[in-house]
């Protein structure tokens, strides 16, 4: 029986709200074996069977002046509850693009979800980058 497998991605931009967790939609199918995906602004992967699932997953601010104190994080959440922050990364007062990621491995019962959370802290919206290459999530049954 095939492994479960899903990989998606988001070549346009999203606007993340300032101070808040939004879902990340990686509206683009590159692949999934099971239709388990449920693209838009609830994005989530829905697991059809237990086991341990490996999660790799990034996003991408587009250009911005980040405050040196200004964060962006990459959380990873488990049937609506952050379970991982996957990264933090901090602005330096430069023009820069500013992109977290990471990989965490989940046990996952039948019916438990998981999606991807931008959060960032400028005091305003900030715009994913409209590149493919940048906005992606993988997910793998181990």
């Amino acid at each position: 029986k095939p492994k479960i497998n899903a990989c998606y991605e988001r070549g346009t931009t999203q606007n993340i709200a300032g101070s808040t967790d939004g879902v990340v939609d990686y509206a683009t199918k590159v692949y999934d074996l099971c239709n388990c995906v449920t693209t838009g602004a609830s994005w989530k992967f829905t697991a059809p069977k237990a086991a341990r699932y490996r999660v790799t997953a990034y996003y991408e601010h587009s250009s911005n002046t980040w405050a040196t104190n200004h964060r962006v994080t990459h959380r990873l959440g488990k049937n609506g509850s952050v379970i991982r922050i996957l990264e933090r990364r901090y602005g330096n007062a430069q023009n820069i693009v500013l992109g977290v990621g990471g990989s965490c491995e989940l046990d996952l019962a039948v019916g438990d979800y998981i999606n991807s959370y931008a959060n960032q802290d400028s005091g305003g919206g900030q715009f994913l980058n409209n590149d493919a290459s940048t906005n992606y999530i993988c997910i793998q049954e181990l």
